[in-house]
């Protein structure tokens, strides 16, 4: 996993890989300016691109309905949540009612890179 580029939020890390971006969060809220902040960078990152959004998350947090508004289904076609966390396996189960996509749950980074390595066309 070679790092395309790194950029620093307000609201934790997003690293961009050639077909998945890893935000490692540090919020407790996912909200409507966290997504729109965030995937408007992978978007831009990606210009276009098909691509899966990992996200890394050490604790629960609350997940506003709104933020998934801000996904462009066409562009971010997975998410993959991250966690060793039963909170957030459980906090996730409803977060996939949100999200028309694929969506899956993993216990480490590695194992959702290779599942969003499966799930992006090569172009």
């Amino acid at each position: 996993m070679t790092t395309e580029k790194k950029y620093d939020t307000p609201y934790g890390i997003l690293e961009c890989y050639d077909c998945y971006a890893v935000f490692h969060l540090t919020s407790t809220d996912v909200s409507v300016e966290l997504a729109e902040h965030v995937l408007g960078i992978s978007n831009a990152h990606y210009k276009g691109r098909q691509y899966v959004f990992i996200s890394e998350r050490e604790f629960a947090s609350n997940v506003d309905p709104e933020a998934y508004k801000y996904v462009n289904p066409k562009q971010m076609i997975g998410h993959a949540i991250v966690s060793e966390s039963e909170d957030v396996r459980d906090e996730a189960v409803t977060e996939m009612d949100l999200y028309k996509g694929a969506v899956s749950f993993f216990s480490s980074v590695e194992e959702a890179a290779n599942w969003a390595q499966t799930v992006v066309k090569p172009s």
